[in-house]
């Protein structure tokens, strides 16, 4: 326990509910005690994927850029200091090649104060040669680095990249959550999710 509830609140993630989740992120970055890869781990549909952004935002925010620039550049892939993984449209896979990528993102020169941040979106969606050179990159990051890995099904999950990585696991928003996500966002047709 890294005195969770000690921790000042500066990471404020607009997201509704997930909030032992945030604490614990605000946690291990106040006391840097960041692992070298996270996984963001739950059904698909919780919002891991924003959270994820909005937690490496925060983390290159805290270096002197502004927080909503930096998120827009991210949600659009287009941060220098951040790399998504994500299959291509049309694609059913995300595969070696897609994963080199990222590593080549990993290993340019940077400032040795800056954050790089690596986010797949999602494990899930990677072939076996993909998930092996992931595994290379979790298993040797460089310095001020972290890894963001989403993924929906935990019987997908490799005990090799698990047993390396810090698990985060997401739940279903409570009822009174649920209830001020739908007061938020009165016009939403709530009937295209299942009323859920």
């Amino acid at each position: 326990d890294y005195g969770i509830h000690e921790v000042m609140d500066s990471f404020q993630p607009s997201i509704i509910g997930h909030s032992k989740q945030v604490e614990m992120l605000r946690a291990l970055h106040a006391h840097d005690k960041l692992p070298q890869a996270v996984i963001f781990s739950g059904e698909k549909g919780l919002g891991k994927g924003i959270l994820a952004r909005e937690f490496a935002a925060f983390l290159i925010a805290g270096q002197n850029h502004p927080y909503h620039q930096t998120l827009h550049q991210i949600t659009h892939n287009a941060h220098p200091q951040v790399f998504t993984l994500q299959k291509e449209q049309g694609e059913g896979q995300i595969g070696v090649e897609v994963v080199r990528e990222g590593r080549k993102f990993f290993h340019r020169t940077a400032d040795k104060n800056q954050w790089r941040i690596l986010i797949v979106d999602a494990l899930d969606d990677l072939n076996r040669f993909g998930s092996n050179a992931l595994l290379k990159i979790v298993e040797e990051p460089p310095q001020r680095s972290l890894v963001i890995l989403l993924n929906h099904n935990r019987s997908k999950l490799l005990p090799t990249l698990r047993s390396r990585s810090y698990v985060l696991p997401f739940h279903e928003l409570s009822r009174s959550e649920a209830d001020l996500l739908a007061q938020s966002h009165p016009d939403f047709d709530w009937n295209i999710t299942g009323g859920n």
